[in-house]
């Protein structure tokens, strides 16, 4: 059965979230730093050592942001798609019910009026 959650339950969820969005951001900023650092190195003999290093740490960070993604959907969440942050939580109240929408930095939650599928 999914998990669903009332306004009281939904809202003691946003501290777990942040955390996890927020790791999920860094690792965001990480992972697009190592991309940028990727596609400046050579692929000289010297530097072949960097290349694999850092294609190591991107292979990390990639699976760490996974883990965040897994960690939300266990919750009966997911990410939205956007560019700010937000997580959806099913609402109690059958299939019809639009999910609560929680975006990073935020205190509170909002009732959702559409749903943005994620990418």
């Amino acid at each position: 059965m999914r998990q669903t959650y009332n306004e009281a339950t939904a809202t003691r969820l946003i501290p777990l979230l942040s955390g996890i969005a927020t790791e999920y951001i860094d690792r965001a900023r990480s992972i697009r730093r190592l991309e940028r650092r990727l596609e400046s190195q050579q692929a000289s003999d010297e530097e072949q050592a960097g290349i694999l290093e850092t294609t190591a740490q991107l292979s990390l960070e990639r699976r760490g942001q996974r883990y965040c993604c897994e960690e939300v959907e266990h919750l009966g969440c997911e990410f939205e798609a956007g560019r700010t942050v937000s997580v959806l939580i099913p609402a109690t109240g059958g299939k019809q019910t639009l999910p609560w929408r929680w975006r990073v930095g935020d205190r509170s939650l909002r009732q959702t009026q559409h749903v943005v599928p994620a990418a």
